[in-house]
């Protein structure tokens, strides 16, 4: 039990100093993310909600579950535009190919307010940008 612990402990100190000496996690899909600068000198981190990451990353792979036709001509005109929005701040910070991934004329119209929600925070974790929200 021991070493398990202290396994645990080197495992816990070396990805704090990795990710530190790095500037954060961008784009690793890690557990934390650097914050502002705490009053110890050292990075603050905050932690990412696991769920609602994977969630996204499921919408962005295209494996997510969606309603088999588009909701309303309202919905799919919102989303197309939220859509391309995302793919341009992909583009931006990884390349065209990645900003392909999202299949904007599949998404739009046909996901749930939840899905788009959560695949903007998985981009926004991912490519380490914060995607302003639309006004509703």
């Amino acid at each position: 039990m021991k070493k398990l612990t202290i396994l645990a402990l080197i495992f816990s100190l070396f990805t704090y100093s990795s990710a530190s000496a790095s500037g954060g996690s961008r784009g690793s899909g890690g557990a934390t993310s650097s914050g502002s600068a705490g009053s110890s000198g050292g990075a603050k981190r905050r932690s990412i909600d696991q769920e609602r990451y994977k969630r996204g990353q499921q919408v962005y792979n295209g494996r997510a579950k969606l309603a088999s036709k588009v909701v309303s001509q309202s919905l799919l005109k919102k989303q197309l535009k939220d859509l391309r929005s995302i793919q341009k701040i992909i583009a931006k910070k990884d390349s065209v190919s990645a900003a392909k991934r999202i299949n904007v004329r599949r998404l739009s119209g046909r996901m749930t307010a939840k899905q788009l929600s959560d695949l903007r925070y998985y981009v926004r974790i991912r490519y380490s940008k914060t995607l302003s929200r639309s006004r509703r």
